[in-house]
């Protein structure tokens, strides 16, 4: 999602209505807490009532489906976005690692937040390691030049934003 107020309500829209129709659906919990937590971290909405609302989705979530990787991401996008526990949003993440060691999200999700605490050797093994389970994705790529960029890493920066080039040459 983009920092998108609008973009943002349409989701929460979108998620709310799937929760009403079923109660059950533990990964529409688990997003609808996701996007509160977007409202906090793009400081679109940080009231403690959007805080409140999240902890309730998520909660339902982790009721419905406490082993779910769909929840469990949830719970350290929250954790990283609402909550700015870096710790332990870093502990969700290494589990989920565990359970889903080829997603990219996880390792893209890691290094922002070791990116952030300033563990920059640790940021860039887990950026590169989503850029290469996910090649084609344009933000892993430009997260992981952003970094290279911070830490003057000019060559491999170069060599990544050839290859970005290349996915959108436009």
């Amino acid at each position: 999602l983009p920092a998108d107020p609008t973009a943002l309500r349409d989701q929460e829209a979108l998620f709310r209505s799937a929760v009403r129709q079923d109660p059950h659906f533990a990964a529409a919990w688990a997003e609808l807490a996701v996007i509160h937590a977007l409202h906090i971290f793009w400081e679109v909405d940080y009231t403690p009532l959007r805080l409140k609302q999240g902890d309730e989705a998520l909660a339902e979530a982790v009721r419905l489906a406490p082993e779910s990787p769909d929840v469990i991401r949830a719970r350290g996008s929250f954790a990283y976005n609402a909550r700015r526990d870096y710790e332990g949003a870093t502990k969700i993440y290494e589990e989920l690692a565990r359970l889903q060691p080829n997603d990219a999200t996880v390792f893209t999700s890691l290094g922002l937040i070791q990116r952030r605490q300033g563990h920059w050797a640790d940021s860039l093994i887990n950026l590169r390691r989503a850029a290469a389970l996910d090649p084609a994705n344009v933000s892993n790529a430009r997260n992981l030049i952003s970094s290279l960029i911070r830490v003057r890493r000019w060559d491999e920066a170069r060599t990544v934003q050839l290859r970005l080039m290349a996915l959108i040459p436009d």
